[in-house]
């Protein structure tokens, strides 16, 4: 059991060997490259800053009938995915805060950014599915909110990623410190 008060480097690696593979699994070894090809130059939508609705119907055409199961399947595994990322990123952040920083220290909220990054593309992953669905009759405001969806996530993850980064380089700096 992972104690989420005090998370251990052990717990850390036993996520990220999880996450991991979850997504060589979905990304490198499921359908994710076939799908990118399939798009053509339309994209996959959730790899752009947001889309239109026409940019969407593109993307799903382009896709042909056989792809959009494909896409449907995708993204219900895709869920398994942004919660793991969501998790890895939220434990790592609150490794690396917990030795930064003193208890209670405001920071340490910050941990709970890759949850909003999860949560958004838990979203756009269901918005996406049911879209993927419903072609060619695409409801107009739920295309709009998986865009709304993919910007928060990107947008948020644009900090997240760094922001782990320099926690992870942090908290190096400040074990390697501490044994001189």
């Amino acid at each position: 059991m992972i104690d989420l008060r005090q998370i251990s480097a052990k717990s850390l690696i036993l996520i990220l060997v999880l996450w991991l593979g979850t997504a060589v699994l979905l990304f490198q070894l499921g359908p994710y490259a076939e799908l990118r090809a399939a798009a053509g130059d339309a994209g996959l939508p959730e790899e752009a800053a947001g889309y239109s609705l026409p940019e969407l119907e593109a993307s799903l055409e382009a896709l042909g009938e056989d792809g959009r199961e494909t896409y449907r399947g995708f993204q219900g595994l895709d869920l398994i995915n942004a919660v793991l990322t969501a998790v890895f990123f939220s434990l790592c952040l609150r490794f690396c805060f917990q030795r930064l920083f003193s208890p209670g220290n405001p920071a340490q909220w910050l941990a709970l950014l890759p949850a909003v990054v999860g949560a958004a593309e838990v979203v756009e992953n269901l918005a996406l599915l049911s879209l993927a669905g419903s072609f060619p009759t695409l409801p107009e405001s739920l295309a709009n909110l998986a865009s709304l969806a993919t910007r928060i996530k990107l947008g948020v993850s644009a900090v997240v990623l760094p922001g782990t980064l320099v926690a992870l380089l942090a908290t190096a700096l400040k074990a390697i410190a501490r044994r001189r």
